[in-house]
């Protein structure tokens, strides 16, 4: 007797599970939401194809523009000679290869364009890598030894311990907490010219907003266009039309926006590997990451802000069926989540403007970052969340409590999915009665 209710039970939420599930793919605006979505990471992904240049000296003060593919697999050719790991002895391969130039042609001026491009160029990477480690020094790669070279990674570890002196001074907590996990995840990096060098991790980060920002159109009709028509009471007076209801509407809202994620970042990840592959070992440090406890490489960081933005996608979903469970305009719904969308983006700003103090970093800035990653729209902006929080050097701190923010964001955001999920249920309930 109980297996036949207990079948019946789920035939009906299966049934009613289809049901919305059509109603929500089978209308218009979904359509238009996904094919925008998949044009424009299809734009930004081949946005990024034809961001790799190669300029060419023509003569008579005229240069060609080389962009695309072949550009990019002539300079994964290129510097080949530097694949591979990292090492101390690499590193003052470079500056003596360099020197020893320097003492042929007596500057660096004088010596020939064309044998700067074929035996400095393949080393190119590493003299950005030297002169970010030795910046605070007020050298660049020519004043520097080969033997001031092998200590690379000390240098690095002194110059990360340095700017977090500068930028925590007021909370020596974060230095300590920030310096153990460097030390105990220091290794030798390793470099592979690849998707790394190129923007692709920039232009995702501005499709997971816009994605972001479809989540939200696509959920906030679903319960107050019901609420708007009248046609919600007739529904709520069904056999199964309370928590069981809302809990269906969000079930097939949030498999939608899960579905429309994977189709947009996938269509960018499809155009990404088709160009440029992904074997990019380059470790994270050496692309603007100062800090890289994780050891994430390039693909490592792919991968991170792929996630991220699925996450905050499928929380912007569940808060926007929230707010639509709570009103009975979806446009004031739309409205309240686009300006919660938008506030890690003006944070950013004010950042840039200092108006926090010493940025981020001071007190205020502290509370304004607590804030801005329980916010459900804090794993995207316009500037690409995950990776501004990755080359940022950010902490948030509660007392002696100190985390780094990206594994924060991304904590936050699974946890708000069930949170908002649950209130949406209750708010249904609630509004029932009313």
């Amino acid at each position: 007797m109980f297996g036949y209710f207990a079948t019946t039970l789920q035939r009906g939420e299966i049934f009613m599970f289809e049901v919305e599930l059509k109603r929500i793919i089978k209308m218009k605006s979904t359509w238009i939401l996904t094919l925008i979505g998949v044009l424009v990471c299809a734009i930004f992904a081949l946005s990024t194809i034809l961001q790799v240049v190669k300029y060419i000296d023509l003569g008579n003060s005229q240069t060609a523009i080389v962009r695309g593919v072949s550009v990019y697999n002539e300079n994964k050719t290129r510097y080949e000679p530097i694949e591979g790991e990292v090492t101390p002895e690499l590193i003052s391969s470079a500056i003596q290869i360099h020197q020893t130039l320097l003492e042929q042609y007596g500057s660096d001026g004088n010596i020939p364009a064309e044998i700067k491009d074929e035996v400095l160029g393949p080393y190119s990477p590493v003299y950005t890598w030297i002169f970010r480690t030795f910046s605070d020094k007020d050298l660049i790669h020519e004043d520097i030894t080969p033997e001031q070279a092998m200590e690379f990674y000390p240098e690095r570890l002194r110059m990360l311990e340095n700017q977090l002196k500068i930028k925590y001074e007021q909370t020596p907590q974060v230095v300590e907490f920030a310096m153990d996990n460097a030390i105990e995840s220091q290794k030798n990096y390793h470099y592979s010219y690849g998707i790394g060098s190129t923007n692709a991790f920039v232009n995702l980060g501005t499709c997971a907003f816009l994605i972001a920002i479809i989540a939200v159109i696509i959920a906030a009709p679903i319960f107050s266009a019901g609420y708007s028509r009248g046609e919600d009471n007739i529904l709520r007076s069904t056999k199964r039309g309370r928590s069981e209801l809302a809990a269906t509407r969000i079930s097939a809202t949030l498999l939608v926006v899960f579905l429309v994620t994977v189709l947009c970042i996938g269509t960018f990840l499809i155009i990404m590997y088709a160009a440029f592959g992904f074997d990019d070992i380059t470790s994270a440090d050496l692309l603007q990451i100062d800090y890289n406890p994780l050891e994430l490489d390039a693909i490592g960081i792919m991968w991170l802000i792929v996630l991220s933005s699925v996450l905050a996608a499928m929380v912007m979903g569940s808060f926007a069926l929230f707010i639509s469970s709570r009103t009975s305009s979806p446009l004031l719904t739309l409205a309240i989540c686009i300006s919660v969308a938008l506030i890690p983006t003006i944070f950013s700003i004010f950042e840039a403007g200092g108006s926090f103090g010493h940025g981020f970093a001071a007190v205020e800035g502290n509370l304004f970052n607590w804030i801005r990653i329980c916010l459900p729209s804090g794993g995207v902006s316009l500037t690409g969340s995950m990776l501004n929080e990755l080359i940022s050097l950010r902490f948030i701190w509660i007392g002696d409590f100190v985390a780094w923010t990206p594994p924060t964001m991304l904590i936050s955001a699974a946890i708000q999915i069930p949170l908002w999920i649950t209130l949406t249920i209750l708010s249904y309930n609630k509004h029932r009665v009313k």
